[in-house]
């Protein structure tokens, strides 16, 4: 019995913005920059196809476009636990928020990041090494990143959102 073990970075994002001072791209003038963070997620899954059984972490990072935020940078971070289905490459996880950044304002973990969370993702492994991961209840892609048997790694695009 062969056990095989993938590392996927799960990358799963809120609609959010970039750009800015602190952030990585330019948001749409729309949004204005007071109260708006470029936001993106990535993370990591070990799984095994054998067992079913699938471990790892998600960790979002929200980048302020201005010091009226209250902070230069947040990060959340989930531990995950759950199963994957070969065949259809399928995850289900259960997240439990394990750690924050100490700049993390409590209104925006109060609102955005609750104690506990469920994702459930399908990843797409290319013959090029590429992969794609998918949000298994959408079909929206999430993020794009790369495999090698056993491991495989996402993230998601940097988004504009509203703090």
């Amino acid at each position: 019995m062969v056990r095989h073990k993938a590392l996927a970075a799960i990358l799963v994002a809120a609609g959010t913005v970039s750009g800015g001072a602190h952030a990585f791209r330019a948001c749409d003038s729309a949004y204005g920059d007071t109260f708006t963070a470029s936001t993106y997620t990535v993370g990591e899954i070990e799984f095994d196809t054998v067992t079913g059984l699938a471990t790892g972490t998600q960790t979002t990072y929200n980048h302020p476009l201005a010091e009226a935020a209250g902070f230069s940078e947040c990060h959340v971070t989930y531990d995950l636990s759950g199963s994957y289905t070969p065949g259809s490459d399928t995850f289900v996880l259960e997240g439990e928020r394990s750690s924050h950044s100490f700049e993390c304002p409590a209104r925006l973990i109060d609102a955005d990041y609750p104690p506990s969370r469920y994702i459930a993702l399908q990843m797409v492994f290319l013959e090029d090494g590429s992969s794609e991961v998918i949000a298994a209840d959408s079909g929206e892609l999430l993020g794009r990143g790369g495999w090698r048997p056993g491991q495989t790694h996402f993230k998601t695009e940097e988004s504009c959102r509203y703090l």
